[in-house]
């Protein structure tokens, strides 16, 4: 439990150093792939980096994230989110999810009742 706490205070740190160092303009690319990714970042040439998605970090976003390193983090938490992320058929399901969700694919309220009306009958 205390190794736990100790490596999970050494990765806080970690993560802090890294957040100032950016704030401080001493590293305005992230140059390492697994720490990219730890953050949700493609390495790209945008200051900060760029999200996956393309969309280039901004200060804010680098405030919000050594608010958050300085609060501490549940690294279990984080874990499990990872996990998820990284398994093929979760990340399948939410992509046809969010395409059901753009063509207007929904059901509301009174929908959701009806199925349950019948599903318990």
């Amino acid at each position: 439990m205390a190794r736990r706490r100790a490596k999970r205070r050494k990765q806080q740190e970690a993560l802090l150093q890294l957040v100032a160092d950016i704030r401080a303009g001493k590293v305005n690319t992230v140059q390492s792939e697994d720490v990219a990714t730890d953050l949700g970042l493609s390495l790209s040439g945008a200051p900060y980096g760029s999200f996956r998605d393309g969309t280039p970090v901004t200060e804010a976003d680098i405030s919000r994230w050594a608010d958050e390193a300085e609060r501490g983090y549940d690294l279990e938490s984080l874990r499990e989110t990872r996990a998820v992320l990284s398994d093929p058929a979760l990340m399948r399901q939410l992509a046809e999810s969010k395409a059901s969700l753009a063509v207007g694919d929904v059901v509301d309220e009174a929908g959701l009742r009806a199925l349950l009306t019948e599903h318990n009958r």
